[in-house]
């Protein structure tokens, strides 16, 4: 499994969705607005231990 982002060109939201290998989900529905139109996006992480 792994996190994929995506961001909706309608509404500009951002959200991550877990993906299976065999069952990856190309173009997802907005969660904020349901839009159709959500491209992948790349995220920077920055974890501070400590």
């Amino acid at each position: 499994m792994k996190w994929e982002a995506f961001e909706c060109d309608d509404c500009k939201q951002r959200f991550a969705l877990e993906q299976k290998p065999d069952d990856e989900i190309e173009e997802p529905l907005c969660p904020g607005c349901g839009g159709y139109y959500c491209g992948p996006v790349e995220v920077e992480i920055w974890e501070k231990r400590g």
